[in-house]
Parts: C-alpha cells; structure tokens; sequence
C-alpha cells in the first residue's frame, strides 16, 4: 500500500513480488500466481525472483511443465547475473520440478550443483553471516534431496558417501557457531579439522 502511494512501478513491482513469495510459503499458490501475474504484466521487477516465486507456485497448484519452465529461465538468468543465492533457490526449484516428471538423473544433478554453490559461497562469509542467512538449513534439505534421489536410482552407496559427506558437514556447521567463543584449545581443533577436511577434498574423499 505505501509502494503504490509512492507511484513507483519499480517500488509496487518489487512489493508483490515480495507478497507473492509469502503467500508461496503459506501455500496460498493460487493468490501467489495473481500477483505474480500482475508483476510480469506491468515491469519492471527483478525477474530471477519472480520466475523463482512463479515456479514454486505453479508447483503448489500441480503445473508442473510451467514450474519446469519457470525454473528453467530463473536459473538461466541467476547464472547469467552471477547471483549465486538466488541460483540455490532456482537449482533447488528445477530439481523439484524434475523429482515430480520422473526426471531422476536430472534432478539429482540440479541438486548437486546447488550443493556446489553453497559451498562456493560459504567460503566467502565468515560463520555467523553463513548461518544468519539459512545456508546452513538450506545445506540440510539439499542433502536430504541428494540422498533421498540417488535411494530412488538404485545407487545406494553414492548415497551413503553422501550421507556421510553430509554429516561431516552438519558437525563442522556446528563447530563453527561455537568458534567466536572458543577456546583457544578449541580454536586449535577446529583448524586442524579444516586441514583435515581439505586434505580429504584433494584426495577425492
């Protein structure tokens, strides 16, 4: 309402494409795709987050061919404009759309590169941003999806390294939220942990 007061289309654009993203999180699709609608209709709005909220929607409401499609330019574009947090949400939302058409191999795929991007930009955050911004749980749900597909594909043991893979990195997670207040004996482990894992990382492990 204080966006239209304004008479900024750029202003209104961004606020629905804003609203239309919670009523995605409420399951309100429907209202969502209105909105979405609306946005698109009128530009200018930032189209990687629309097309990211108009996937999810058409999802919601069982489109899944336009979810696809959604996803499709959303990633097409958050690659384009190297806008490595918005590129999770679109990887994640193509590899959804592909889970729901049967599209194992794909999905999986799209799973794991946004898995690769997570940790592409962990390493530029120190731990508190890392974890204030959801990457942490976003991490969480990523390799449960990684999992949960390769289950489906018959590669079982794939999916137990990942599922170890994930595990190790749920404990350094946790090992990094204390590191502000370690102590220095801590602090010691937690780099030596770091070597480890690197050395692991140059082995293919």
């Amino acid at each position: 309402a204080l966006a239209r007061k304004t008479g900024s289309p750029g202003l209104v654009n961004a606020s629905l494409a804003n609203l239309a993203g919670c009523h995605v999180r409420l399951g309100e699709y429907g209202h969502a795709l209105e909105l979405l609608e609306e946005v698109l209709r009128e530009g200018p709005a930032d189209e990687v987050v629309v097309r990211i909220n108009l996937s999810a929607a058409y999802a919601g409401l069982g489109r899944h061919r336009q979810a696809l499609e959604s996803a499709d330019q959303a990633v097409g574009l958050a690659r384009r404009e190297e806008r490595g947090e918005f590129l999770i949400d679109a990887l994640t939302g193509r590899s959804d759309a592909n889970q729901k058409r049967g599209l194992t191999a794909e999905a999986l795929a799209d799973t794991r590169e946004a898995l690769g991007v997570i940790e592409q930009l962990r390493g530029r955050l120190v731990p508190s941003d890392f974890m204030k911004r959801g990457f942490a749980e976003r991490c969480r749900e990523l390799f449960a999806s990684a999992i949960k597909l390769l289950h489906q594909a018959g590669e079982h043991r794939q999916a137990f390294e990942i599922a170890e893979q994930a595990r190790a990195r749920a404990f350094l997670d946790l090992l990094a939220t204390r590191e502000m207040q370690a102590r220095p004996a801590d602090r010691l482990q937690l780099a030596a942990l770091r070597e480890a894992e690197k050395e692991l990382k140059a082995k293919g492990i």
